[in-house]
């Protein structure tokens, strides 16, 4: 009788893992896998800020986040998307990056993508 109800509790452990993550997980989305992309420039006393929107293609996908980080001298834009469920929806994204003087490039997904880089 232990044995069923560890094999039951070890199978419930195992389902509500696997429904967690698959609702949870997400994987970076390359530029190609954007319907619409727009970036603009805008320059404020010699401080470039870029401005980037998109949409996912398709409907099954929803955007789970937009951040960025700095690798040497460049800004590297990371959006992130994952099955749709109740709350998560939006296809569209926008994000602005504020440029410092170090910066000379910004890419999309990796550092090899490059989507802007400075005038010189």
């Amino acid at each position: 009788m232990r044995i069923i109800a560890y094999s039951i509790g070890a199978i419930m452990v195992l389902v509500i893992l696997s429904v967690t993550a698959f609702y949870s997980y997400s994987s970076i989305v390359p530029e190609k896998s954007l319907q619409e992309f727009n970036l603009s420039e805008t320059d404020t006393d010699g401080h470039p800020t870029i401005s980037i929107n998109g949409r996912l293609l398709g409907g099954m996908t929803a955007i789970h986040s937009v951040r960025s980080y700095q690798k040497d001298a460049c800004i590297v834009l990371v959006v992130r998307a994952g099955i749709t469920r109740p709350g998560l929806r939006g296809s569209r994204f926008h994000y602005d990056i504020p440029i410092p003087s170090g910066v000379d490039r910004v890419s999309f997904g990796t550092t090899n993508d490059v989507i802007w880089t400075r005038k010189n």
